[in-house]
């Protein structure tokens, strides 16, 4: 079986990028599953002024947040993030996300009610544990590559 290569710079956005129109196919209260999942995008209004209908928002927060995901790619693959790391932080975090989340609520139904379906949940989940994961590579690779560097090399 040929071994996964470190290709975060196209994994990333293109994950991102289906979880962000999932997100607005199930966006939550008021879009606001879909606005606080989606964050890595934000910054094009910051550009674009004003958008008076979420329809218009999407494609343009879209491929902004993709951008900015294939910047983090990037990020990842050149400190060699492993996916052996990335993958079971992003499932960790998603679920203890989605877990505290529906904790608020007395029972399933409740948290659904709020916020239209479980499938809502489930989406911020991906993506909140896609961000903390990113993080923790980037933080915690750096870490370890910047101290990596520091040692002095064997028999000196």
């Amino acid at each position: 079986m040929p071994r996964l290569r470190r290709n975060f710079a196209t994994v990333l956005p293109l994950l991102w990028g289906a979880c962000c129109v999932l997100g607005f196919r199930f966006p939550g209260d008021e879009y606001g599953l879909w606005a606080f999942g989606s964050v890595a995008g934000a910054w094009v209004f910051l550009l674009a002024g004003d958008i008076s209908t979420t329809l218009y928002a999407l494609p343009l927060l879209a491929l902004a947040g993709m951008l900015t995901m294939w910047g983090a790619g990037r990020a990842l693959d050149r400190l060699r993030v492993p996916w052996k790391l990335w993958i079971p932080s992003a499932v960790v975090i998603g679920a203890l996300v989605v877990e505290a989340m529906l904790a608020g609520y007395p029972d399933l139904e409740q948290a659904v009610e709020k916020n239209g379906s479980l499938a809502a949940y489930l989406v911020f989940g991906l993506q909140v544990g896609g961000y903390g994961a990113t993080l923790l590579g980037m933080v915690g690779v750096g870490i370890w590559r910047l101290l990596e560097q520091g040692r002095a090399p064997e028999g000196t």
